[in-house]
């Protein structure tokens, strides 16, 4: 699109002429991002068009404007804090507007140097414990402190340091927990973990870490099981025992009671003889064993056989 100047008498008067809304092709940050205070140089370049104001917008609360009509523009900021700030650049003019925004990490954000004291009677279960939490370098305001007192409880999120380093916790059981915290923020993450004995721990072999109730359910019916089989093997082997000792007795008398009803059966030549009962042996004979000869003999009463 072209322009003719008007020409009055020896007076010129020209006109602004825009041709499409500018457009941001790059906002760059330079300078030291160590420690707050120091003065950050942001270059803004427009590709296409031409711009005549500019809106900075630097994160921490501050906004600026200023006009100019070059296509590179810049401007210095300085943070008073650590953070990450996000910085939006606007350049505008009558036809239309663009934005462009960058990140800016400003001192040490990662949570560094995290520490865990705990103050409280540990010897038993239900005591209540205080957990302090500190912090040597990064941020604190805008970090996320996740806590994990490792009972299986729920974990506890909480924004800012002043809110999150102190926190009141009670175990309901006996044992070594592991007590977590997290620290999240736009640096990254970060963790501290640190060991706690309440009461008198479980003994070597056995749960190191308080267990669930289902899983004392299961040992509970292992227990159960082991005990039954060990009383139903008893059980076999006392009727086992009875029985061979039933056995071993029957055969013994049976053994005793023919030979006597052979001795006398053989003395009265009377076949009847071999049907005498067992009872009627106290009444017609005595019988002894001799222990030295190994050997048993029938005697009568008379004390002849």
């Amino acid at each position: 699109m072209g322009f003719m100047p008007e020409r009055l008498g020896s007076e010129t008067t020209s006109v602004e002429i825009y041709i499409g809304a500018p457009e941001i092709q790059s906002v760059v940050l330079t300078g030291d991002y160590s420690e707050p205070g120091n003065d950050i140089t942001i270059t803004v370049t427009i590709g296409e068009g031409s711009a005549t104001l500019y809106e900075w917008d630097f994160g921490d609360g501050r906004v600026e404007t200023t006009s100019g009509h070059d296509r590179v523009e810049v401007l210095t900021h300085s943070y008073a804090n650590h953070g990450v700030y996000t910085v939006w650049v606007t350049a505008s003019n009558p036809i239309g507007k663009s934005s462009m925004s960058v990140i800016v990490h400003i001192g040490e954000v990662l949570a560094q140097g995290l520490s865990i004291g705990v103050q409280g009677d540990q010897s038993k279960a239900g005591q209540e414990l205080t957990f302090s939490l500190t912090q040597e370098k990064g941020l604190t305001e805008e970090t996320i402190y996740t806590w994990d007192f490792g009972d299986e409880s729920d974990e506890v999120e909480i924004k800012g340091l002043d809110a999150a380093g102190t926190q009141r916790y009670t175990y309901a059981s006996d044992g070594h927990y592991s007590v977590r915290v997290t620290a999240s923020n736009e640096g990254g993450r970060n963790s501290i973990v640190i060991d706690v004995t309440i009461g008198t721990p479980p003994s070597p072999g056995s749960e190191k870490f308080i267990g669930s109730d289902d899983e004392k359910e299961k040992k509970r019916a292992t227990g159960l099981g082991v005990g039954l089989v060990i009383l139903f093997l008893v059980v076999i082997l006392v009727v086992g025992a009875f029985i061979i000792v039933f056995f071993w007795y029957r055969k013994r008398y049976v053994n005793l009671e023919g030979q006597y009803k052979t001795l006398r059966a053989g003395t009265t030549g009377d076949p009847m003889a071999l049907s005498i009962s067992a009872s009627e042996l106290q009444e017609d004979i005595g019988y002894s064993k001799d222990s030295e000869a190994d050997d048993t003999r029938l005697v009568s009463d008379d004390g002849e056989l």
